[in-house]
Formats: structure tokens, sequence, C-alpha cells
């Protein structure tokens, strides 16, 4: 019964960051909005893997693993940056799905680069995750403008990106070490881009609300890793990790709820093409 709790806590929390980001970056600069998150998520996660921390040598890796730490570092900060810029210029229940994309990417990379041959069933995933985006993202209108579908797609291959960076170049690394040296770096990364681009203005004139909210933000999904990995060893049923694979759908909800976003019959059959590929 606990690790059902956890997995609902991990869900909940997952599906409540972007909401949270959105509300927060709507009178405010996107960089400065990704540098409180960021700078929160890097607390929590330093707080998650003290353990891995512990008795850390900075020389103990060589010249070319912080180059790859260096690279991966980047492409986590291009990823936030553009994120937040997505989300500063549509809804959640448009550019998350474009997040949702980065396994068939990865996938799709490991095919042309590393020539995996890919099964029928990898195809099939690939086909209903790309048709259920598409579904999702299509707007009555385009009152907004496409420009937020570029930062989203720049976001999601930059995710994929160091991804495939850690899983190749870095997997001698732990896991947890890992993503806080990478969190930090992004994190300087972020904090420069926003104070050069005016964000010391953005500080002074933000409301205290949408900092508390921008903080939380990366709290929330920085507790969802906490609550996912305590649920990920308590578990009996593996099957139950399933519930977290819908965190689209609660992430959709909790948009209507707080930002009086539309859920449309297209919208609900295109995220229901993403959650079932992510079952198969």
């Amino acid at each position: 019964m606990t690790g059902i709790i956890y997995i609902c806590i991990a869900t909940l929390m997952v599906a409540l960051a972007p909401v949270l980001m959105k509300k927060g970056i709507k009178k405010s600069k996107p960089a400065i909005g990704a540098a409180f998150a960021t700078t929160t998520l890097s607390v929590v996660c330093v707080f998650m893997f003290k353990n891995q921390l512990t008795g850390f040598n900075i020389s103990a890796f060589g010249t070319k693993t912080w180059i790859y730490l260096l690279v991966s570092g980047l492409l986590t900060s291009l990823c936030i940056l553009f994120l937040f810029k997505s989300a500063h210029n549509s809804e959640v229940m448009h550019f998350l799905p474009i997040m949702k994309c980065d396994g068939v990417i990865i996938v799709i990379t490991s095919f042309l680069i590393y020539k995996n041959q890919l099964t029928t069933n990898q195809w099939i995933i690939i086909a209903m995750t790309v048709a259920g985006a598409i579904l999702m993202i299509i707007r009555e209108g385009g009152k907004k403008g496409w420009k937020w579908l570029g930062f989203a797609l720049v976001s999601v291959l930059c995710y994929s990106a160091f991804q495939i960076i850690d899983s190749h170049y870095l997997s001698a690394i732990d896991g947890g070490l890992l993503m806080v040296l990478r969190l930090i770096i992004a994190t300087v990364i972020i904090w420069c881009v926003a104070m050069t681009s005016g964000g010391g203005n953005t500080i002074r004139s933000m409301s205290f609300l949408d900092g508390v909210i921008l903080i939380l933000a990366g709290a929330v999904f920085g507790v969802s890793m906490i609550f996912y990995s305590k649920a990920s060893v308590t578990v009996g049923n593996p099957e139950l990790m399933y519930i977290y694979k819908a965190n689209l759908f609660v992430s959709m909800v909790l948009a209507t709820l707080f930002l009086g976003e539309k859920i449309t019959p297209k919208k609900l059959i295109g995220a229901l093409l993403i959650i079932v590929a992510l079952f198969l």
C-alpha cells in the first residue's frame, strides 16, 4: 500500500510541475523563471543524492569525462531554457506532448547513427506517439502563432541529446552523481543567460507569488523523483509503476483546473495515443 501511495504522489508532482511553470512565467521572462526552478531542483537533487556526493573528488574524472559532462550540462540548460520559452508562448497541453517525444528521437537516433534495427513494435510506438502529439498541438486558428513549437522541438532535441551522451559516454558515473553535476552546470549557465538578458530588472519587478510558484515548480519535480525512487523499491507489483505513465492526463486535468485550458476530444485522443504507446 505504501508503494502505491509513493507512485501516486510521484505522478501528481511530475504532472503539477509544468502547470506551475506555466503559471509562474506568465508575467516574467522565461530565462529568469528557468533559473528559479532549476536552482530549486538542483537543491532537491543534492539532498536526494547526498550520499553519492560524500567524498566526491573532482580530480576523479579525466579531461574527456569532464568535457562530456560540460556538454551534457550545456544541453540540459538549453533544454530547460527553450522549454520555458515554449511554455511562455503556448499551453501546457501543447508543449507537453512534444516533450513526450524524446523516446522517439532517441530510438530514431539509435537507428540512424548506431545502426540499431527497429522492431515492428517500435515503429508502432513511434507512429502512435507522433500522431498523438500532432493531434494535441493542432490549434484552432493558431492565435498565438507557432514559434512555441520551434522552442519545444529544440528543447526535446537537447533533452534527447544529453540522454544519449549520458548513456553512451558517461555511463560509468553513478546516475545520481551524474544528475547532480549536470544540473549544477546547467543552473550556472541558466543564471548567466538570465542575468545577461535583463534578469536583474525582471527579479525586481516579479511578484512574490510568481517567484514562489517558480520555486515550487522546481521543487515538485524534484519531489516526484524522490517518491518515484521510493516507489520503485517498495512497489511489489512492477505493473503498478504504470500509474506514473499516466501523468500526461493528470497534467491536462490540472491545466484545466488552474489555467483554464480546455480538454477537447482531439486532445483527449492524442493524449490517449501517447499514453498507450508508453505501455507497448
